[in-house]
């Protein structure tokens, strides 16, 4: 269990490093003049760690559920 909640801890950590360096890089990239691609860049950066999110948390919840039917 202790390292269920380390993992989950490190992975949201990851996760935020991820998203900060990816608006990060959306974010020079409009500054440079690319906004196309700073746009496509900073949204698919946001909608990765969106889904991720969602499905983690989908994935949990059926984990929890059969753990509960056994």
């Amino acid at each position: 269990m202790n390292s269920q909640i380390k993992q989950s801890g490190r992975g949201q950590w990851f996760g935020f490093i991820v998203g900060i360096v990816g608006l990060a890089l959306a974010t020079t990239l409009a500054i440079l003049g690319y906004q196309v691609v700073a746009t496509v860049f900073g949204s698919t950066t946001i909608v990765g760690l969106a889904a991720v999110f969602v499905i983690g948390k989908k994935m949990q919840h059926k984990d929890l559920e059969d753990k509960a039917g056994n």
